[in-house]
């Protein structure tokens, strides 16, 4: 059976931005920034709220961010918890993005930096790339188990 969902409301939840006064671009020929994506939600009724946040806060930046935005989606119905979890992590995080970017482009600019524009995510890969990791873990306790006496 289809699920569908519609947007009920983005917003903005928290962020932080600091220049990193050691940094010294004259001594960096390309700059790259590097930063940890994560996309967590919960669920009330046929509303899911989801997370979606980037944090970096590598010293050979020229700032350190973390920047997480809100999004609550409405479902016709609640999808099983695996479906949900999928939708969430690719869907409604695919949504979410332009946004996010969108904060970080902007709080660059204000800064006085160029505007920093990320480069887009691919969430169902990422997603595939987690599914398989557990698996593999789970796999390995398996095997761990069957060792031990």
């Amino acid at each position: 059976m289809e699920y569908s969902f519609q947007i009920k409301h983005f917003r903005l939840l928290e962020c932080h931005f600091k220049l990193n006064t050691d940094f010294d671009a004259q001594k960096r020929k390309e700059t790259y920034l590097s930063g940890d994506i994560q996309v967590q939600h919960k669920t009330d009724k046929n509303l899911v709220t989801v997370v979606l946040s980037i944090n970096s806060n590598n010293p050979e930046q020229p700032f350190i961010f973390s920047v997480s935005i809100q999004g609550v989606f409405e479902f016709n119905r609640t999808p099983p918890t695996e479906k949900l979890k999928r939708i969430v992590n690719i869907n409604c995080a695919s949504i979410m993005f332009p946004f996010l970017r969108e904060a970080i482009a902007d709080l660059t600019h204000r800064a006085l930096l160029p505007p920093v524009y990320m480069q887009p995510f691919n969430f169902e890969a990422a997603y595939n790339g987690l599914l398989q990791s557990q698996s593999a873990e789970t796999v390995k306790r398996k095997k761990i188990k069957k060792k031990s006496p």
